[in-house]
């Protein structure tokens, strides 16, 4: 659906002129073709890193679904990567309003030009998802060390 979404306002330029406007009010004169081309591009930023966020989650599944113990080695490492791609979406969100809202009142007159500086809710809750993976990444590495060492023992 995402992706049928990109098509139509890939195909259909006002489209995608009415779905940016939509982010940043005050625009006064329509942006030139490659404001608005760059505009949509950034705007897709965010979409891709929680497409790579959903691939890195399928692979966490597939580890742990296939692993004997919940103790695989390779998990930290995913969990390490969904917790940096959930900041970096985090961090995404906020300078990619600001470079929309650039491009998008680019052509205003001087003095109509806008700075759009926001966070959001999901911005902050992403960023704390992010920090959350993280520190269970660490715990999951120190879980396999953990197990490790009670192996050898026995």
């Amino acid at each position: 659906m995402g992706l049928g979404y990109i098509a139509y306002l890939a195909l259909v330029p006002d489209a995608l002129a009415i779905a940016l406007r939509r982010e940043v009010p005050g625009v006064i004169v329509d942006p030139s073709a490659p404001a608005l081309a760059a505009a949509g591009l950034v705007s897709l930023v965010p979409a891709l890193i929680f497409i790579a966020a959903m691939a890195s989650a399928r692979t966490l599944f597939r580890l742990l679904g296939r692993a004997a113990t919940v103790f695989d080695p390779a998990a930290p490492s995913v969990l390490r990567r969904i917790g940096l791609l959930a900041i970096a979406a985090a961090f995404a969100g906020v300078v990619v309003r600001i470079v929309v809202g650039l491009l998008m009142t680019s052509a205003n007159p001087p003095g109509q030009q806008q700075l759009v500086l926001s966070v959001s809710s999901g911005d902050v809750t992403a960023l704390v998802v992010g920090l959350l993976m993280l520190a269970f990444a660490l715990v999951m590495r120190e879980g396999i060390r953990l197990d490790e060492d009670n192996r050898s023992i026995l």
